[in-house]
């Protein structure tokens, strides 16, 4: 089958966004996390005292999807849920030290990663890239849905 140079433009943006993902999840194992809860251990930390329904309302999940996450978090010593002072219904997550061990070897990964996928980039090559990308992203959001 003969490609077009969009279908060849398409199939290595698809192959380029694969390829990380696996090489992100194979690096990201030596963590002992499952992707799911190495993303919610990621949101708390940026997101720090966040709520059990704010991570359901960004990962697009119910709250007991992420009730069993955290439970499992929790008792692996990465997170703690403390009640909340003016209401006790309410826990605030937060990010025990074994967890930020955890957080800081995965942004070591992440920078690694990003470092060899820029590998001989220009700042000029970036921008270049990068707005091109975001003329696709606008061209894909304007799209009819």
């Amino acid at each position: 089958m003969q490609f077009t140079k969009k279908n060849r433009a398409f199939h290595l943006v698809i192959q380029v966004c694969h390829d990380h993902k696996d090489l992100l999840e194979s690096k990201l194992r030596a963590t002992g996390l499952y992707s799911t809860n190495h993303r919610m251990l990621m949101f708390i930390s940026k997101n720090k005292s966040c709520s059990q329904k704010e991570i359901a309302e960004d990962f697009k999940v119910s709250t007991a999807t992420v009730a069993v996450n955290l439970k499992k978090m929790d008792n692996a010593g990465l997170i703690e849920r403390k009640p909340l002072e003016d209401d006790n219904r309410y826990n605030v997550l937060e990010i025990t030290p074994k967890g930020q061990k955890i957080i800081d070897k995965s942004e070591e990964i992440f920078k690694s990663i990003d470092d060899k996928m820029f590998e001989d980039f220009t700042d000029e090559d970036l921008e270049i890239f990068t707005g091109y990308l975001e003329r696709i992203e606008s061209n894909l959001n304007s799209y009819d849905k």
